[in-house]
């Protein structure tokens, strides 16, 4: 049986205001994933709205003065 996991908390929409809410309390560094699949879905092929939307997320940690720290998978995750 598939495990079934739908969109949980929603960050991929709501990071902009999820780290406005983590630079209010403090925290100075944010770290997050890449996932590579949806930079190059298929090989040789890259994904713009991807590279756009991980380049936002790390203009806002900077714009919040916080410190990107940028993991990238290596593999494809379950949804």
């Amino acid at each position: 049986m598939a495990e079934p996991s739908g969109d949980a908390i929603d960050h991929v929409h709501r990071y902009p205001e999820d780290i406005a809410l983590l630079a209010s309390l403090g925290l100075g560094v944010y770290r997050f994933g890449v996932e590579w699949s949806r930079i190059e879905p298929e090989e040789g092929t890259f994904d713009q709205h991807w590279l756009d939307h991980y380049r936002s997320m790390v203009e806002t940690v900077r714009g919040h003065s916080m410190v990107p720290m940028v993991t990238l998978n290596h593999f494809t995750l379950p949804r």
